[in-house]
């Protein structure tokens, strides 16, 4: 398997149908993590780009990973190998119910 950087833009402006497959493209990419085909998922703040890690043998097969994403529609994908990516552990605090 090979690590790939996707870096996605994003449409100018949402439609109601974007924001209607909100809730499918999080389960897709949960998913997709739990499976170990998104190693990260990001989203800049003024919300135009997405970034994603993804593994696979190659390029077609970062585009099947992308396919089963069901706002892929909208969005303009650029993959990229990478020859590695280094990433921190962070621990977050256990949260208390008190």
């Amino acid at each position: 398997m090979k690590i790939f950087m996707v870096e996605i833009l994003l449409p100018e402006s949402f439609t109601p149908e974007f924001f209607k497959l909100i809730p499918r493209q999080q389960e897709a990419i949960a998913k997709q993590f739990k499976e170990g085909k998104i190693t990260s998922y990001s989203l800049n703040e003024d919300r135009t780009k997405l970034w994603a890690t993804a593994l696979a043998t190659d390029e077609e097969g970062v585009m099947d990973l992308l396919a089963e994403w069901p706002m892929i529609k909208y969005m303009r994908p650029t993959i990229h190998g990478l020859f590695f990516h280094e990433t921190a552990q962070v621990a977050l605090p256990s949260i208390s119910l008190n």
